[in-house]
């Protein structure tokens, strides 16, 4: 793990991003595609994730009861995550996907490195610390965005509340 020398401050919260390698994993959740828009007018991803916390245990093999948000988009000039529909995908992480419930699928991340920091807040906030994160690469060249970020929630993890810590990992080359 490296650590990357910049500090953010962002309502008077601390970010320090950290540069970290990951292995493959995969998840079994479900899949959406929504805008930004979207997805917080009709809060689909606290529709999808009561969803999937009711039905984790048709899910075989799970590795951790914690909830894993990806997003996946493209990195074209003219991409817009507010306005333009992109793919969403949640989950939880297991060995291996078996026997698949209805409407879930799988999904496997690739190994790569990520750009991580801690998300501290509301919920309804987290697309700041994803714009830093973005904007950190931006402003060092050397990091390349690859098209997707993941969240992860923890047990502790409240939709309902700004007291949320949430690891959120830009993937880059």
């Amino acid at each position: 793990m490296v650590q990357v020398e910049m500090t953010h401050l962002m309502e008077e919260k601390t970010m320090q991003p950290k540069l970290v390698k990951r292995d493959a994993f995969t998840i079994v959740g479900y899949q959406f595609e929504a805008s930004l828009v979207e997805l917080e007018k009709n809060k689909l991803d606290l529709a999808y994730y009561n969803e999937l916390v009711l039905h984790k245990d048709l899910i075989l093999d799970r590795t951790t009861d914690e909830v894993t948000f990806i997003q996946s988009y493209p990195l074209t000039e003219h991409f817009n995550p507010r306005q333009d529909r992109f793919k969403h995908i949640i989950g939880y992480k297991v060995r291996k996907a078996i026997s698949l419930p209805d409407n879930m699928i799988s999904y496997t991340v690739p190994a790569c490195h990520y750009m991580k920091a801690k998300h501290m807040g509301s919920p309804q906030e987290i697309h700041d610390t994803h714009d830093y994160l973005f904007a950190f690469c931006e402003e060092h060249q050397e990091y390349t965005p690859l098209g997707f970020d993941l969240e992860e929630w923890s047990l502790s993890y409240n939709p309902f509340t700004s007291a949320n810590e949430v690891d959120v990992y830009l993937a880059v080359r």
